[in-house]
């Protein structure tokens, strides 16, 4: 990509999703497995079975599954788009990581609130959740096209 970066920086683009980009880079482009893999930041949280659907945890999985410590990080607001305080927090994590490894490579599903960094009071750990959506789908016939289509109401 001549013309964008500094001409000391590599860098590349690929069409795919998110998990393509990983394991183009993995697979690829890379000369070796990095020592963290970052995806995100994200607008929105990645909760419960959210993950599921999360083009940001799915790339993160992926450097899992090449046995690289991965860390999907989101902004818990979709109305705040103030990515510094997560950007900080993303590298003080990775300092943190080398400093003291995980005794094996893992996904860190990262979900930090649109909050300045002296109001963020500290750090819990948790366990992934469930959340259960109760979808209402309304079918219709499109008149052009003669197909069902579905539309999806709020969960």
């Amino acid at each position: 990509m001549e013309g964008i970066f500094h001409p000391g920086v590599a860098a590349w683009a690929c069409s795919g999703t998110p998990s393509d980009c990983i394991k183009l880079a993995l697979e690829a482009i890379l000369e070796g497995p990095p020592d963290f893999l970052l995806s995100g930041i994200n607008q929105g949280s990645n909760l419960g079975t959210d993950v599921l659907y999360s083009g940001t945890v799915s790339a993160a999985m992926e450097g899992v599954i090449a046995e690289v410590t991965s860390i999907a990080l989101s902004l818990t607001s979709f109305t705040k788009p103030e990515f510094q305080v997560a950007a900080d927090y993303g590298l003080t994590l990775v300092q943190q990581l080398m400093a003291q490894p995980l005794p094996e490579p893992m996904l860190l599903n990262v979900n930090i609130p649109a909050l300045p960094m002296s109001q963020i009071t500290g750090v819990k750990t948790t366990r992934q959740g469930l959340r259960r959506y109760h979808d209402i789908f309304e079918k219709r016939l499109d008149p052009v096209a003669k197909v069902i289509t579905g539309w999806q109401g709020k969960c």
